[in-house]
């Protein structure tokens, strides 16, 4: 077991995205054997380029409203306690509409 304080983690800054940083709560290969837990943090207009990763994703919104975009239009908005699955290969873009930041608990599986 492992206990994971609000205050504790590492920064890092996610590649593709913006107005946004990341604290790891467990990363895979050294804390956890399949899976990294992050929350993220983006303030207002914050988000994320259109892309897509080769791992399962899952996003919760803890505070604030996250809005995901797809190529082929499909628009999701995700308010507090909504989450979302992403799929490998799925493209998505992310923003934060504001007024208010946005925190989310992601959830990244390990690579196969």
């Amino acid at each position: 077991m492992k206990v994971m304080k609000w205050s504790e983690g590492d920064v890092y800054e996610g590649p593709g995205h913006f107005g946004c940083w990341g604290i790891h709560k467990a990363l895979l290969g050294r804390d956890t054997n399949n899976m990294t837990i992050n929350v993220s943090q983006f303030i207002p207009g914050g988000g994320c380029e259109m892309g897509a990763g080769p791992i399962e994703k899952y996003y919760h919104v803890l505070e604030g409203t996250l809005i995901i975009k797809t190529p082929a239009g499909d628009v999701f908005t995700l308010e507090k306690n909504d989450g979302i699955y992403i799929g490998p290969g799925e493209e998505r873009a992310m923003e934060v509409p504001g007024p208010n930041p946005c925190t989310l608990l992601v959830v990244i599986t390990k690579p196969v």
